[in-house]
């Protein structure tokens, strides 16, 4: 079984340094300092990222090669790929905190079943082009009134549509 290489945690800051480094190649002392790795390490890294190109008696290996290599090696392509699929499940967490941390202000008067508000339930709201009104009878009844119209029209968004155009 093939070692786990122990660059692959910093591939991110490996290619950031690719990406805005104006260096065109590397030689072993410089991709054992980038890679943090030994000598032989850098050796095989080199080779099969493609260095052949000689400078005096030392081999180099150019940063085009560098980064397509760190990009599309099957342990980079695993990582990268592990570390895009946390941060969109880290996005999804923090949504849903926010969610959450909204849901917990309570609304008076609502109640489960305002969650499937159509507009036939709304009596007391009126749409026209240009205005809407809204009868109600204490300022808790028009928080209750305007949560369920939100909920309206989120289930039913055609039919607000229609009534906004004149409809």
């Amino acid at each position: 079984m093939p070692r786990t290489k122990t660059w692959i945690e910093r591939i991110p800051l490996i290619l950031q340094h690719l990406e805005v480094d104006t260096q065109s190649s590397y030689t072993r002392l410089e991709i054992q300092q980038l890679f943090i790795i030994g000598r032989s390490q850098a050796i095989d890294l080199m080779r099969i990222a493609g260095a052949d190109v000689k400078v005096g008696t030392e081999t180099t290996v150019s940063r085009d090669n560098l980064r397509y290599y760190v990009q599309r090696s099957p342990e980079a392509k695993g990582f990268l790929a592990e570390l895009a699929r946390k941060r969109i499940l880290a996005e999804k967490m923090r949504q849903t905190s926010e969610e959450l941390r909204a849901r917990a202000i309570p609304i008076p008067g609502v109640k489960p079943q305002d969650e499937w508000t159509r507009w036939r339930d709304l009596p007391n709201v009126a749409i026209r082009p240009g205005s809407m009104r809204i009868a109600f009878s204490a300022p808790d009844d028009l928080i209750h009134v305007l949560w369920q119209l939100s909920k309206a029209i989120a289930n039913e968004p055609e039919v607000f549509q229609r009534m906004c155009e004149g409809g």
